[in-house]
């Protein structure tokens, strides 16, 4: 996977989007947002309750 350090996504659901996208053509929304989850669980990222992505790497 291709690092984007300037071109993170700013919002939840883009950054569901854009996970989804990296997974392939028959990714899902729900393994989108399941990708998301690990990485709030991991620690890697925060999201507030605007949906505003603040990345941990």
């Amino acid at each position: 996977m291709k690092k984007s350090a300037k071109n993170r996504p700013k919002k939840r659901d883009t950054l569901v989007s854009h996970a989804k996208s990296s997974l392939g053509k028959n990714a899902t929304d729900a393994q989108g947002a399941a990708v998301v989850a690990e990485l709030l669980k991991a620690g890697k990222l925060k999201i507030d309750e605007k949906g505003a992505v603040e990345y941990r790497v």
